[in-house]
């Protein structure tokens, strides 16, 4: 049995179709199935019903989904540590690699000037998942989306605020469209539009944007008001924040798989705590 054996397998499992999975790992789907009918054989077992709709795991193959994650998880945290790193890979939310994070990351440069850097932006969800499955060494996270399977080595408060037109009236915000980012499962996304809900508003005109540079633009602009951390404003002249309708500030958490912390993390780590600032 081979591990991307078990790997065609769980994705079949997550996907709950072969073709879907087959797309997915970029393999055609008699490969996968192919694959799926060796692993059955070596197995003497039927992990899979085939039906119109799908698959459907048989007993045997729940529980070899739950074996297959663990011993995928092993290897892959076994080959993190293992490979060079002289790569050091950090998630982020957009926001903060806008803000604080190049401030961090030109501190870190200067004691670890050997190493490269990537970052990766995404949605909360999502980085969990890259640190989860060794695509990222460390991710920056709400306290959510920390696992029992994470550490957390450091943390920062995040100030929230409502942000609008330069000149616009509180009274008026609830009348403006919000504009936030596309992804569905953006925080500050659902907290404005939660805002919203909390002034008898519960389906404002929604605006979407991609980028935190169109969002702030287009509050500019006059055309909505949106909710964004305080540390991405810099000077904007033509954006008001509203004082008195300052959210609860959030605490984002610097995370590694427990065990993984080296080096790299370490020193990010210590130049959080000592206070780089925005």
């Amino acid at each position: 049995m081979e591990s991307q054996e078990l790997r065609i397998f769980r994705e079949v499992a997550r996907a709950g179709s072969i073709s879907k999975a087959a797309g997915q790992l970029g393999y055609v789907q008699s490969n996968v199935t192919a694959r799926i009918k060796k692993l059955e054989e070596e197995l003497n077992a039927v992990l899979l019903i085939r039906h119109s709709k799908g698959v459907t795991l048989t007993a045997e193959g729940e529980r070899l989904l739950i074996a297959s994650e663990d011993i995928l998880d092993r290897i892959d945290r076994a080959a993190a540590q293992i490979r060079d790193r002289k790569t050091f890979r950090i998630g982020a939310a957009h926001t903060l690699s806008i803000s604080r994070l190049p401030l961090w990351l030109t501190a870190f440069q200067e004691q670890l000037p050997e190493m490269n850097l990537s970052v990766v932006t995404d949605s909360q969800d999502h980085l969990a998942q890259y640190l989860a499955e060794g695509k990222a060494d460390c991710a920056f996270l709400e306290a959510q989306y920390v696992t029992e399977e994470m550490e957390t080595l450091a943390s920062f408060q995040e100030t929230l605020c409502i942000i609008a037109p330069f000149g616009c009236a509180e009274r008026e915000m609830i009348q403006m469209p919000a504009i936030v980012n596309k992804i569905a499962a953006c925080p500050y996304r659902a907290r404005l539009l939660a805002w919203f809900q909390s002034h008898g508003v519960p389906a404002p005109r929604i605006i979407e944007m991609d980028t935190v540079e169109a969002i702030l633009r287009s509050v500019e602009l006059g055309m909505g008001i949106s909710l964004l951390p305080a540390s991405v404003l810099s000077e904007r002249q033509n954006i008001a924040v509203s004082g008195e309708l300052k959210m609860d500030p959030v605490r984002i958490f610097l995370s590694v798989c427990k065990g993984s912390s080296g080096r790299a993390s370490e020193i990010l780590r210590e130049i959080i705590i000592n206070g780089a600032k925005s």
